[in-house]
């Protein structure tokens, strides 16, 4: 008996063939214009050639393929990449395809193709009736695609008045016009004396270019991308650096050769440091990229024999003073004559820095460093407003000429930049880490005094032998605490600040005790980096998370034991003693500012920021400041002293390890009031040498 089927059956074999048409349809009409987008993001190219129709193939083989599409593709740096489908125009076995790419290339920034392709319909299936605008539009068989950069300028440093620091510069360059050169060998023989540069190596920089020439005169239509910038129809034999130039006589008889030029005016630019190793450390210098950052992301649009910082302010500043060149990329026909731009993105000037240094200030502590410091000497100077911060010097020595970097150097400079012994290229005011010595002794007192770990009015009476302490705690198992000379009168705070006397500080360490001695250097910032510029490494209370022993206790209370620290954040720390017990972070950035728009403007604005507040409380400072004058009128730092100058200070001394031949020679004094100035005096000499100290913080104070 014969059962009409259910509705639902019916229903859902009637919907199940109408999906299959539908689908069958779809994929029947629908061009795989998300498949080209997609092999084009991941740079698939050899993808792409398959979509391609076979009378494409047949115009254009996988390897030109492959090439024409990454020589452009990489030449834009391509970093991002989106699509949107605007239209599909179905006619026939032909459906035209109107597309929009979004660029984000690292050399171009963001920019929008508007593309059009068009599929076949081939063994059923959708192909690529490829055609050259496909890679750009408006691109024809045998045009040139061609990205053209403009160089930008970097930015340059001044000082507080407006004085150049670091600057762009032109020097006296001699170059060869491949084109016009008539007899190389004639030429090479020729200028190999003049320049001092051996035929060989004038020989290897005249090849590439003739190889390049003989390229350019191929008759080919392949589409190719060329990346140039203005002097590449140039070779540079040599620049000269700055007044040192070829005389007249040279410069005569190079220009009687065919070929050969000397521009003074646009080829090679230079970073100049008018002040030469004036501020060296601080400025830095720049290079050539290296292989390792040219992979880094932020160079990768950076042509290869770009200078950037490789020290100093020219380095942590380097993405503030790079500039950005202009690009263009353009299609131009087979003879060179651009036919349409496809992008172009203006250059940017690098941004100024202005800096809180006082140039004459500077070049005074370094003529100080450099007149009063034999070779076995180094040091740093710093120059502060304890105020704010602002830097107004800081110096190291030895130091070096930052424009030997320019050029080539002989060996006697190589030498002396690499000497391990003078160490020239290392910064003392930063990277210096030394044990502070007695210039800590105020704030073990400043501890004692808010702790009231030891009275104000306390004189020690304990017995000294051959002025060497030895502790009655029953933990004290080592030798006695030595002091350098006898306090004269009684051995209260008063004295023991002006003489610098290390057993009264020992003893008032371990009066505060370990914990209570550790947590306030931690208040001090002892255990970190006080924040600056230029990276600094972190102070040092001890090797480990705290103060193991009273021995390493009483060494410290009187800037020994375990205590590292840089002269820069040494002087900082000293002037919460002029500055109400506030540190200032320092500064050495005023500004940044850039030109834009023919107009000067203000880019960022650095204010004077407290790094650490209230370390030392006001009745401290209050009992420890006369004492610091002290120093200067009746103690260790007599030798400062000056008429009408109301000089705060501290003198140290620390040793180097075990070594009894070496010693690190500290000052630091402040003056207040209207013109408020800190000075650090930090200098590595031989023993018993460090009173050159004195010579230079008095000069800077005069």
């Amino acid at each position: 008996m014969y059962k009409k089927p259910k509705l639902y059956i019916i229903t859902f074999i009637l919907i199940f063939i109408f999906a299959f048409v539908l689908t069958s349809c779809k994929s029947n009409q629908e061009v795989p214009i998300e498949n080209y987008y997609n092999y084009l993001r991941k740079l698939e190219y050899p993808r792409i050639y398959t979509m391609l129709s076979e009378e494409s193939k047949e115009e254009v083989s996988l390897d030109d393929f492959c090439n024409r599409y990454d020589n452009i593709y990489s030449a834009i740096a391509v970093s991002s990449m989106t699509y949107d489908l605007v239209s599909t125009d179905y006619v026939d076995n032909l459906c035209h395809v109107f597309f929009i790419l979004n660029i984000t290339s690292d050399k171009l920034g963001e920019f929008v193709l508007n593309m059009s392709t068009t599929f076949i319909k081939e063994n059923n299936s959708w192909k690529i009736d490829w055609e050259p605008s496909l890679l750009l539009p408006g691109m024809s068989d045998g045009d040139i695609v061609r990205i053209a950069s403009t160089p930008a300028e970097r930015g340059e440093i001044f000082d507080k008045n407006g004085n150049l620091l670091a600057q762009n510069a032109i020097t006296t360059t001699v170059y060869a016009a491949h084109d016009k050169i008539k007899n190389d060998e004639s030429l090479i023989r020729v200028l190999s004396p003049i320049l001092n540069i051996d035929e060989s190596e004038i020989r290897t920089k005249l090849e590439p270019f003739y190889e390049k020439l003989e390229k350019s005169l191929e008759d080919t239509n392949d589409d190719t991308t060329q990346e140039y910038s203005t002097s590449s129809n140039y070779v540079i034999l040599k620049a000269f650096p700055k007044d040192k130039g070829p005389t007249k006589e040279e410069i005569n008889t190079m220009l009687s050769i065919a070929g050969i030029g000397i521009d003074d005016d646009y080829m090679t630019k230079i970073r100049y440091y008018p002040n030469g190793s004036i501020m060296a450390h601080t400025l830095g210098y720049v290079g050539f990229m290296d292989t390792k950052e040219a992979a880094q992301s932020e160079n990768l649009a950076l042509p290869k024999d770009t200078m950037i910082g490789k020290s100093g302010l020219e380095k942590k500043y380097e993405m503030e003073l790079r500039a950005q060149p202009s690009y263009k990329l353009t299609i131009n026909d087979k003879y060179g004559h651009e036919k349409q731009i496809i992008v172009y993105k203006k250059g940017q000037n690098g941004k100024d820095l202005r800096l809180n240094i006082d140039l004459d200030t500077q070049i005074k502590a370094e003529l100080l460093l450099m007149e009063n410091l034999t070779s076995q000497m180094h040091g740093s100077v710093i120059v502060l407003d304890p105020y704010t911060g602002s830097i107004d010097a800081i110096a190291s020595f030895p130091t070096f000429d930052p424009n030997l970097f320019a050029f080539s150097m002989s060996q006697q400079e190589w030498d002396y930049i690499n000497d391990p012994i003078k160490a020239p290229l290392y910064n003392r005011a930063l990277s210096g880490l030394y044990p502070p010595g007695s210039t800590f002794k105020p704030f073990t007192a400043a501890i004692a005094i808010e702790t009231n770990s030891v009275s104000n009015n306390f004189v020690f009476k304990e017995k000294i032998e051959d002025d060497i302490w030895i502790p009655s705690d029953k933990e004290w198992v080592y030798q006695g605490i030595k002091r350098y000379a006898r306090t004269p009168g009684e051995l209260n705070l008063s004295n023991a600040i002006t003489f610098s006397d290390n057993i009264f500080f020992a003893y008032e360490a371990l009066q505060i005790g370990r914990t209570t001695f550790y947590d306030f250097c931690k208040r001090f910032g002892m255990n970190e980096a006080i924040p600056f510029d230029l990276t600094i490494p972190s102070a040092t209370i001890s090797n480990t998370e705290n103060i193991s022993d009273i021995k390493l206790l009483a060494d410290s209370g009187y800037g020994q034991g375990e205590l590292l620290i840089t002269p820069l954040q040494m002087a900082s720390l000293f002037g919460a003693f002029a500055n109400s017990g506030d540190v200032m972070q320092p500064r050495l950035i005023n500004s940044i500012k850039v030109v834009s728009d023919n107009q000067y403007n203000l880019v960022e604005a650095f204010e004077p920021i407290i790094w650490k507040d209230n370390i030392i409380d006001s009745y401290s400072i209050s009992t420890l400041t006369p004492m610091l004058r002290r120093v200067i009128t009746h103690g260790t730092g007599k030798s400062v002293y000056l008429s009408g100058v109301n000089i705060h200070g501290k003198t140290g001394t620390a040793e180097i390890g075990n070594d009894e031949s070496r010693e690190i020679a500290w000052f630091i004094g402040f003056v207040k009031g209207i013109d408020p100035k800190l000075v650090c005096v930090t200098l590595e000499v031989p023993a018993q040498q460090g009173d050159v100290r004195f010579i230079i913080a008095q000069e800077l104070f005069r």
